[in-house]
């Protein structure tokens, strides 16, 4: 494996890895922010390309979460190839990915958390599903889990599903899902025009509402800051139901 290195020039600093990380046949390209002493993982693993309108690696280093941002590798298009087959295919490249990350850079094993928008948001959940106790939380934006559907019951690790309060065809789709959850939930709804993320303020959102989450259920650590007053709607046999309001 080869890696291209730009190395902090003191020990309070980060540092940024660009690795090629083996994922069975595949060598998928990957972007690594580590700050000094981490004390959490997050893998963002994404097959298109909007991956740079998604999380701040600055904002989640000051929580002391370290990123790995992951290229997927999605099969070649060919008649009667189903969304669902790719959907395992990918699952397969993160599962793989993960485990590898578990056996880089620290002595002691690091909790691990997973973050997955629109189609790879599928990716994320059925990775969750099949590593259990080894992801300690999971964030889903934009997500449609139906090709996830048959792993949301096998999930064990606290999973926050954030939704475009606009978008009642995904919305539908995420409330479904959380009936077949049985691990802590949360729907979130955000406003904005979401789809490419081009609004700060829906950015910021979303950064914000991940880190919290990441920081509450895999650092084990309440939030700085903590979710505003009018996320908390309480539902009943979940976490929470949050709504942001502009």
């Amino acid at each position: 494996m080869s890696w291209i290195t730009s190395m902090p020039t003191d020990e309070s600093a980060h540092a940024v890895y660009e690795a090629v990380v083996p994922a069975g046949q595949h060598s998928l390209r990957a972007r690594i922010y580590r700050p000094a002493n981490p004390t959490g993982w997050v893998i963002v693993g994404y097959s298109r390309y909007y991956r740079q309108f998604i999380l701040s690696d600055a904002t989640f280093g000051n929580a002391g979460l370290a990123t790995m941002h992951l290229q997927l590798q999605p099969p070649e298009i060919s008649p009667g190839l189903l969304e669902s087959e790719i959907t395992t295919q990918l699952t397969q490249q993160l599962m793989q990915s993960t485990q590898w990350l578990g056996s880089q850079f620290d002595a002691k094993p690091l909790p691990i958390g997973l973050f997955g928008a629109y189609q790879d948001a599928g990716v994320a959940l059925s990775t969750a599903a099949f590593l259990r106790n080894d992801i300690g939380a999971v964030v889903s934006f934009q997500g449609r889990p139906e090709n996830s559907m048959n792993h949301l019951a096998e999930i064990t690790a606290p999973t926050l599903l954030l939704v475009n309060q606009s978008d009642t065809a995904v919305l539908a789709t995420n409330v479904q899902a959380r009936w077949w959850m049985r691990c802590t939930n949360q729907l979130s709804l955000v406003s904005g025009r979401m789809r490419l993320l081009r609004e700060k303020s829906s950015f910021d959102a979303v950064n914000q509402l991940a880190g919290n989450w990441y920081i509450r259920h895999l650092l084990g650590r309440q939030p700085l800051k903590d979710l505003p007053g009018q996320l908390l709607k309480k539902s009943v046999g979940q976490e929470w139901l949050g709504e942001l309001l502009q």
